[in-house]
């Protein structure tokens, strides 16, 4: 498995099938915390786990392959609360941005290579 670290730690892998939920801590000598986590898994280094969005390419040119996808849980969306009627234009912008982006994110995350 190949972890990757943002600034607050490593990000645990959360997995859900049949209604069981189950987090996982990515072990192996492995750790990034940028682009090359495709890269890596790509020349075989493990399991990575993104969201298909940010794997699509990979994905499509056959580079990557989804794994686990009976375990990946659909992502059920953003929700937005702003306390307000009146909004501005940028939060707007803001919020059509992630209506035509959420479709995108309903599809299972995980990928390794072939």
């Amino acid at each position: 498995m190949i972890a990757f670290r943002f600034p607050e730690g490593v990000y645990r892998w959360e997995l859900e099938k049949a209604g069981r939920r189950v987090t996982v801590d990515p072990t192996g000598p492995l750790c990034v915390n940028d682009h090359t986590l495709l890269e890596a898994a790509s020349a075989g280094a493990g399991l990575a786990c993104v969201l298909r969005p940010r794997a699509a390419d990979w994905l499509a040119d056959g580079r990557l392959r989804p794994v686990l996808e009976d375990w990946c849980p659909a992502f059920p969306g953003l929700r937005l609360y702003y306390p307000s009627r009146r909004m501005t234009a940028a939060l707007r912008a803001f919020i059509e941005t992630l209506r035509l982006d959420q479709t995108t994110f309903n599809e299972p995350p995980l990928a390794r290579k072939l």
